[in-house]
Parts: C-alpha cells; structure tokens; sequence
C-alpha cells in the first residue's frame, strides 16, 4: 500500500508542474477558441492517470518524474524501540490517502444514485430527450447512453440552443471525459491543483460547447445576444442538480455569457497553428526527460575528442 501511495504522490506532483504550466499557457490562448485550452488538459489527464511514461529528450519536465524514491519506506533508520518511523508515516498516509478516496467515490455513486431517482418520472419526449418539471437548468445524465434533460419551461428557441449543447456533448463524448476526470480527482484529492484543473476543464468544456452552437447557428451578433440571455435565464432560475459531480450542470454562467459575447472566429491557419501548439505541449508535458548518469559523459568524452581531433586533421 505504500508503494501505491508513493506512486500517487509522484505522479501528483508531477501533474501539479503540468497543471500550473497550462494554467499559464491558458492565459496565453484566452482569445484562442475554448477547444484548444480543452484538449490541453489531456496532458493533465495522462500524468495524474498512467504511472508510466516514455523518456525523450523533447520532454518538456524539467526534472525527475520521480521526486520520491520507490523504496523511501523500506530505508533503514535507527529509531528506538526498533521500529521504522518513515515507514510508519507512509502506511498512515498511505491510509490517510485510500480513506479520501473511498469518500470521494461514495459521494459519487450515491449523488448519482439520488439524482438517477429524482429523475424516474421525467417524460420521454424523444430519443434520448427527457423533460421534467424538477429542474430549472438542462443537463446531460448518464454514461452509457446519456439522456438530456431539459426544464419544462423552455420556449422553442431556448430548447433549439440547449439541444444542440447538449448534443455537442455527448457527440464529444464529454460525459466520458466528466467522468474520467472525476476519478482522477478522487486519486488525487489531497492536491489542491487537481481540484483548480477539474474546475478549469469543466469550465473549457462548456464554453468550448458554447462556441460550437454559435458556430453552427452563423455568429451573428444578435444570435450571441439571443443566446447569452438564454444563458443569462438559467442563472436568474439555477439551482443545483441534485449535488452530482457527474452531471453536466450550468458551469460558470457569467464567464459563459462574457465568452459567448467576445467570441470570434479564428482563421483556419491561427486555429492550425493553436493546435499545433497544443500538440507540442501535450506530447511534451506527458514524456519524461531523459536520465543519464554524469559517468556516461564521462566515458564518451575522450571518444568524441579524439574523433574531433581526427575529422579537423583530415
């Protein structure tokens, strides 16, 4: 247990690196459209989730991924009464740590369990489409096969708008990614940047929906109005969905209506050129810089001084 627990910190603390640099890179790109700060998480996603990774000098960690030694617990130390007070901090922690996760996880299930029955009478009006006089803001629920649910007072240019949100979810398999990440944060729970990158990637991942609809809806002016009183609407009649970390809830609607009005459409080489960038960095950020120990130069310095030497005489 303590070995896994020690993993998790590793793997916490190089995730916390990563998170803090696409923090600042995500104020770089803020007029940059909502889908590239988006798909820069992935990197988050792939130091906190896999405990492996490759090593390349293009690495972009600049230090060693493991910042505490596998077998911290198991060094010998001289203690009275003969025990191992190191080893004993790890198995408390390492407890400590399995404890919160256990919670997190229990919260989860049993929200969605809650939620799964306030929601049993909504009415099937179409395909996966449910309405219910329960809830004052649409959301997506479920993992296998979502369902949108919407309020029961919508006008019919309010539920166009919502169904096109909500179906770009689905269609990006964002309840999938809502729920990955939410494992994760139960992994990492204690890490205070864990909790900043879930807020900050779910808030990317709506308004990146947002801009999406006003895409397909042509980006006028008077449809961003249209649709920031909308969003302005379930503000003003919010309310909270039934306490669920994995239900697609409203998001930060301020911050949505002040993107939504700002929005502007990227040229296809500026959007190339963000991709790209986030391609760079998300292939960075999840290798691992590469470890050679000092001897290696040590013993290939003579070998490249000679061939130096014999290539100038030549």
């Amino acid at each position: 247990m303590a070995n896994l627990f020690i993993t998790i910190l590793n793997m916490s603390l190089t995730g916390a690196f990563v998170i803090a640099a696409i923090c600042l890179v995500r104020f770089f790109l803020k007029k940059s459209p909502k889908i590239v700060s988006y798909c820069l998480w992935a990197a988050v996603g792939f130091r906190l989730l896999f405990p492996f990774s490759i090593e390349g000098a293009f690495s972009l960690i600049p230090f060693d991924a493991q910042l505490i030694p596998s077998d911290t617990a198991m060094q010998s130390m001289l203690y009275v009464g003969g025990g191992n007070p190191l080893q004993m901090w790890m198995a408390f922690g390492s407890y400590i740590w399995l404890a919160g996760a256990a919670v997190m996880l229990l919260y989860g299930l049993a929200s969605f369990m809650v939620l799964k029955h306030r929601l049993k009478h909504a009415v099937n009006v179409e395909a996966n489409i449910y309405e219910t006089k329960i809830i004052k803001t649409p959301f997506v629920f479920g993992f296998l096969s979502p369902k949108i649910y919407l309020p029961a007072h919508l006008d019919s240019l309010e539920r166009r708008y919502v169904l096109l949100h909500e179906q770009t979810h689905i269609n990006r398999r964002d309840h999938i990614v809502k729920l990955v990440s939410f494992l994760i944060l139960c992994l990492h729970w204690f890490n205070p940047l864990v909790w900043l990158a879930f807020l900050l990637m779910s808030a990317d991942m709506e308004m990146s929906c947002d801009e999406h609809v006003l895409k397909e809806l042509g980006g006028e002016t008077e449809t961003k109005k249209s649709y920031s009183h909308m969003l302005l609407s379930f503000a003003v009649a919010r309310c909270v969905i039934g306490g669920s970390p994995l239900a697609f809830g409203s998001g930060d609607i301020g911050l949505r209506i002040k993107n939504a009005l700002e929005s502007k459409r990227q040229s296809r080489i500026s959007f190339g050129m963000s991709m790209v960038l986030v391609a760079v960095l998300c292939i960075g950020f999840s290798i691992n810089r590469v470890n050679i120990d000092a001897s290696y130069y040590m013993s290939i310095g003579p070998t490249l001084y000679d061939t130096f030497i014999t290539l100038c005489c030549n």
